[in-house]
């Protein structure tokens, strides 16, 4: 019987980034034996790849024929603990990102054993209200790219704000501006959380920070890696409980790997053939 020829990973990852992150993505797909091809796929078999960063432009509607002849579409983003700790992550996951797609971990791992891993790496986790009780809401603005699904609306923040003042919500309102725009002129991310009774966000990676200093999230997003810890706005003093904080980055961290668990290949190994982690999960 001839033997079937390997399966093929495609990666349409930009070659813009100067830290070659399409290069260490690519490299974790080969080492599992899968043929590297650079750009969209000709034809596509069951069980084939499709490597891309978020799914913005037309690479949605790629993923998704991708999908449907039978491949596995894996999306790779920054890492939503990005800044709290040491080591550098990204984000992975099947099908969507940022909660509105799937992930594994490995079968031998135990419940807690990567968030542990993550404050044996920096994460600081806070059981108590570290901004202030008594302050602003603090409303994240973004930039509106990728998946029309996860995308945020055009002027979510000032509309948000809006809305939050017409349904009677008498907290001060600050306003911060997606850094992407604005990394030169604003002040760092923790000093506007130090006076935040609460945030708001459609599905930022400040929402994950402002948990892990106790402080309550609302998120405005379809999905977010971290809903289980979400209230409904306007949120309000307390914060879930650090429990349910800890479980839900338990599961966050499967969402993410480090450079040399991308590499060697660790990380696509149990993103395709793990234990799946439950998106939304009632917390421990």
């Amino acid at each position: 019987m001839t033997p079937s020829p390997p399966l093929t990973a495609y990666s349409i990852i930009s070659r813009r980034f100067e830290d070659l992150r399409h290069e260490r993505l690519e490299c974790g797909l080969d080492a599992l034996g899968y043929q590297i091809r650079v750009g969209p796929p000709a034809r596509v078999r069951a069980g084939d790849v499709l490597l891309t960063w978020n799914l913005h432009g037309d690479r949605a509607a790629q993923a998704r024929r991708f999908e449907a002849s039978g491949g596995v579409v894996i999306v790779a983003e920054e890492a939503y603990t990005r800044g709290l700790t040491r080591t550098k992550r990204f984000a992975l996951a099947r099908h969507g990102h940022n909660g509105s797609g799937a992930w594994r971990r490995p079968a031998r791992a135990a419940p807690g054993d990567r968030v542990a891993e993550l404050e044996a790496d920096g994460l600081r986790l806070h059981a108590r209200h570290t901004g202030d009780p008594g302050g602003y809401l603090l409303i994240c603005g973004q930039r509106g790219i990728g998946h029309p699904e996860m995308a945020s609306p055009p002027g979510f923040a000032a509309a948000t704000a809006s809305d939050l003042r017409a349904r009677g919500c008498d907290r001060p309102i600050k306003i911060r501006p997606h850094p992407g725009k604005h990394r030169e002129t604003q002040p760092p991310v923790d000093d506007d959380l130090d006076g935040a009774a609460a945030v708001v966000i459609w599905s930022s990676a400040v929402g994950v920070r402002a948990l892990c200093r106790g402080i309550p999230v609302a998120a405005y997003a379809p999905h977010w890696i971290m809903s289980a810890c979400a209230q409904s706005p306007p949120p309000a003093p307390p914060a879930p409980p650090i429990a349910r904080v800890r479980a839900a980055l338990d599961r966050l961290g499967w969402a993410q790997w480090t450079l040399d668990e991308i590499e060697g290949g660790a990380a696509f190994e149990t993103l395709l053939h793990g234990v799946p982690v439950a998106q939304i999960e009632a917390a421990a």
